[in-house]
């Protein structure tokens, strides 16, 4: 315990805000895991919120920790206050984005994620709308967000193809699937995409 109290204190001293946040959290977890000491594990995490308020990384660790002791509205709270107060901060708002999916609330995720785009205009804030609609299963929405990816990503790498094509086939467009197809560059994604396009037009051995 003495140990990691000095490890805070030496993360402090670093002046590196990554190396700070990491051992902040090192009296928390052995308060957590050794001691079984929730309520000064919570005190621990609480404190290190105080001295990084926007920290994704450190704001996903207490995240968990919330859920563990069974108190997921401070979880959600919790994301949204730090998303709220970072706006610039991307990975923030997808953390809010997945943390209301993960609560049964699509709609208020779509809604962060829709922001997102609106203020970002980026192409990394539309693959995070396109991968929303992916998992809701709204092929329709997913595929026109990415081909806003598509357009603001100036050239298209192996991912975005392979994405681009296995949504063309969740909407049954296998002729335009294989025109994309055609330029991937990784063998094991053209496999997987003409594997997916046989098994559609009917021909399971083929796939």
């Amino acid at each position: 315990e003495a140990v990691t109290d000095h490890l805070k204190e030496i993360g402090a001293a670093t002046g590196d805000p990554g190396t700070a946040t990491r051992a902040c959290l090192a009296p928390a977890m052995f308060a957590r895991d050794v001691r079984k000491d929730d309520a000064k594990a919570r005190k621990f995490y609480e404190d290190c919120l105080e001295k990084f308020p926007a920290n994704a990384f450190l704001t996903g660790e207490t995240m968990k920790f919330y859920d563990a002791i069974k108190k997921p509205e401070l979880a959600t709270a919790l994301i949204r206050k730090a998303a709220e107060q970072s706006p610039e901060n991307l990975s923030l708002r997808a953390g809010l984005a997945n943390r209301l999916e993960t609560t049964d609330d699509d709609a208020g995720a779509e809604k962060v994620l829709l922001d997102a785009v609106e203020s970002f205009k980026s192409a990394g804030a539309w693959n995070l709308l396109a991968t929303h609609y992916r998992r809701t299963e709204q092929p329709e929405k997913a595929l026109a967000a990415i081909e806003k990816v598509i357009e603001l990503s100036g050239e298209q790498g192996d991912q975005l193809r392979f994405t681009h094509a296995d949504l063309l086939i969740d909407m049954h467009q296998l002729d335009r699937a294989e025109s994309v197809a055609k330029d991937l560059q990784e063998p094991t994604y053209a496999r997987l995409i003409q594997g997916r396009i046989e098994l559609e037009r009917g021909d399971a051995k083929a796939a």
